[in-house]
């Protein structure tokens, strides 16, 4: 097959045909909560029905709320139609009975590989790959695969329906989930478009002091909208972040076995990362995030300039970090080499350096408008 042999020599396709998948989401909401959730959903899928084809369901919910705010809701200022917010906390929710979404950092190898056997702690699309005995690493870069490209889209939705706006924030927004998202996120977003369906996008604009009253340590003049996108960010670099990187540090302190970045001379196994090569497999997430900030926050850029530009900005970081994911995980399943995969951030490195020619001395920039998003 020399369109796979591109990819994948003899020695990947064979680790291929020995991969087990051995991992489970540890959040403290999926063991205590959620399983017992997808446990009993899981009961209703037909043996027939094939796992990908689960995937996809799920994620078609994604792709019907996506196009529904781009309709409804595309300069990212909210809407006061409950019916949108609704259907969008209900595709979610569906989206991670269907295909819930493993924290997935591109962290490197060490960050993908930090979870352990317990067969125990799937959602439906996997329970269903046990029962029917149709587990597979193909499936399993499918699965995820399709999460990182919800990551983007969600965050978009969820922009939307706190009525950001063309604004820093709602760019952070749609980034930071690229980093990683837990369950715990994923049914805070659920419960988010769920109150907005209520109170409309509007109740987001509100001060802190007029939304909650005055209650010590808040910032009484903020916006809510504020004041979530802060919760979020600072929950991220407290609490999952730390975990991450102590994902890291266990991995290479781990046996030579689990941590894959180079080959052994006299073995099959790979050897375990030092500590700098480990991290320095953060540089394309860092160089894939810089990239998108030197586009869109430019002066020169007119991103934030409205017309549902943003929205098409998504799109483009949507497909640029799925390719990007999905070589790690690939990677991962066949014990290969981290791949860095740096001409794919191409898609964000020519408009980042289009925009911002003034300032480096050249010539006035041409693909700052609707032509490179859309051609």
């Amino acid at each position: 097959m020399p369109g796979v042999r591109h990819y994948l020599d003899l020695h990947h396709l064979r680790r291929l045909d020995e991969y087990a998948y051995s991992a489970v989401d540890k959040s403290p909401m999926s063991q205590y909560i959620m399983r017992y959730w997808w446990t009993w959903t899981a009961s209703f899928a037909p043996p027939w029905l094939a796992p990908n084809a689960i995937t996809v369901i799920g994620f078609c919910a994604i792709l019907l709320n996506t196009a529904t705010v781009a309709v409804v809701a595309g300069d990212l200022r909210g809407s006061e139609s409950g019916w949108v917010w609704a259907s969008c906390a209900a595709g979610l929710f569906f989206y991670q009975t269907m295909d819930s979404t493993l924290q997935l950092p591109l962290a490197g190898f060490a960050a993908i590989c930090r979870l352990v056997d317990d067969p125990g702690h799937i959602d439906i699309d996997g329970k269903q790959a046990r029962r029917t005995g149709t587990s597979s690493p193909m499936g399993e870069l499918f699965d995820h695969g399709l999460d990182t490209l919800n990551c983007p889209l969600g965050a978009l939705i969820q922009a939307s329906a706190l009525a950001l706006g063309p604004s820093p924030l709602a760019l952070l927004c749609i980034l930071v989930p690229c980093w990683s998202i837990p369950v715990e996120g994923i049914l805070l977003a659920v419960l988010i478009l769920a109150w907005t369906a209520i109170k409309g996008s509007s109740w987001w604009l509100l001060s802190v002091s007029e939304a909650l009253g005055d209650i010590a340590l808040l910032p009484s003049s903020w916006r809510m909208n504020q004041l979530a996108v802060a919760f979020f960010t600072i929950a991220f670099l407290t609490t999952h972040l730390p975990l991450c990187l102590r994902n890291v540090h266990s991995q290479l302190t781990a046996p030579p076995h689990r941590p894959l970045t180079r080959p052994c001379r006299h073995s099959s196994n790979l050897n375990p990362p030092s500590p700098a090569e480990a991290f320095q497999q953060l540089l394309p997430i860092f160089g894939f995030s810089v990239l998108a900030v030197m586009w869109v926050l430019s002066p020169q850029s007119v991103m934030l300039e409205g017309g549902g530009k943003l929205v098409e900005f998504a799109l483009v970081v949507c497909f640029v970090f799925g390719q990007l994911s999905s070589k790690i995980i690939l990677a991962h399943l066949t014990k290969g080499l981290f791949p860095f995969s740096w001409p794919l951030l191409t898609a964000l490195a020519i408009p980042a350096t289009a925009v911002n020619t003034p300032y480096l001395g050249l010539c006035a920039h041409v693909l700052s408008r609707d032509t490179y998003l859309r051609y």
